[in-house]
């Protein structure tokens, strides 16, 4: 029991046989010292401070649950006129209420802790308070509709997306071909498939693919007429050309 309560007299700077008046100066000189509320703002301080009061607060309590120390001469004196008096009166008073010096203390002990706690708490607001003057205020009012004419404000700028170039259609596969004819000597008259659809030198476009009888006929009394086929495919460009041949003296 020795050994605890120098272990707690050391907490409070005391040598042991320390009497009562001295840890409770030294417990209020302490307790003033390490207050919390006396390092503001500093967060690593203020813990420390917490740390050091609770310490003092175990100290002290160990202490007066220590009935081991020796007690004042004045609380000596006040207990054993206390003991007279009993002895005197012959009766046996009942268990002694705490000293009003104890409940100063324990009043003193929560009103730190209460402090404490307060400062804390200011603390927590003083930073909440300093971010929201920090960060600009967030504008929740609804866009401005574009100004009318007159107006000497410049109208906002709308970035506009440009679409996107359409690719050109692919190109569609040709069903049919042409055919062109000529002839020597030119201006002979041409047969398609039967039909006389000009003379030479002659352009037939939108030809449909496949085998195509072709006759010319130029002078029947100079020129034999000529025929023959062709074959046109589709996307093709034909050609053909007729040799004209003259007829012989006789026939």
């Amino acid at each position: 029991m020795a050994d605890k309560s120098e272990k707690w007299l050391k907490v409070l700077g005391l040598a042991s046989g320390a009497t009562e008046q001295a840890i409770r100066e030294a417990y209020r000189d302490l307790v003033k010292v390490w207050h919390p509320d006396r390092f503001g703002t500093d967060a690593r301080l203020r813990q420390k401070a917490d740390e050091k009061l609770r310490d003092l607060n175990a100290a002290f309590g160990h202490l007066q649950n220590d009935g081991s120390r020796s007690p004042d001469p004045s609380t000596r004196a006040r207990s054993g006129a206390q003991s007279d008096g009993r002895s005197e009166q012959g009766t046996t008073s009942p268990t002694a209420s705490p000293e009003p010096w104890m409940r100063g203390l324990s009043r003193m002990a929560t009103t730190a802790i209460l402090s404490a706690a307060i400062g804390a708490v200011g603390v927590w607001f003083l930073v909440v308070g300093r971010r929201a003057v920090d960060e600009p205020p967030r504008s929740t009012a609804p866009l401005e509709p574009p100004p009318a004419q007159g107006s000497n404000r410049a109208p906002a700028t709308i970035e506009r997306r440009q679409p996107a170039p359409s690719q050109p259609p692919s190109p569609v596969a040709p069903t049919t071909g042409s055919l062109r004819i000529e002839s020597q000597p030119t201006g002979a008259r041409v047969s398609f498939d039967g039909q006389l659809v000009g003379e030479t030198p002659l352009v037939l476009p939108d030809v449909a693919p496949g085998q195509h009888q072709v006759s010319l006929d130029l002078d029947a009394k100079r020129y034999t007429v000529w025929s023959g086929s062709v074959v046109v495919g589709a996307g093709d460009q034909e050609k053909l050309l007729a040799i004209m041949t003259p007829r012989t003296a006789g026939r």
